[in-house]
């Protein structure tokens, strides 16, 4: 994590960029592990320094160029491990 984005004049650690897929399960497996009995803030937090949020950009605009399955197969795994990461991830990853 370099930089540092200010947000409300608080700051704040810039979230990881994401260029592979192997990274992108990696960051994944990162956020389940914190399991299931961790605060749903804590877990929300986690899952934006994860640099997951930022999976549905795409590659034109200097984002992840991941699949449409893998991003599934993410929000599924998540889904599983804390329902509080997948209400917040649900709109980052919808493409309308």
């Amino acid at each position: 994590m370099g930089s540092i984005t200010h947000l409300h004049e608080r700051p704040r650690p810039a979230p990881l960029r994401i260029v592979s897929d192997e990274e992108v399960l990696a960051a994944a497996g990162e956020v389940i592990a914190l399991g299931t009995d961790a605060p749903a803030a804590f877990l929300v937090e986690a899952l934006v320094r994860s640099g997951l949020l930022a999976l549905s950009i795409p590659s034109d605009f200097d984002g992840a160029d991941v699949s449409n399955g893998l991003i599934a197969q993410v929000v599924s795994l998540d889904s599983a491990s804390a329902a509080g990461c997948c209400t917040c991830s649900g709109p980052s990853f919808s493409r309308a």
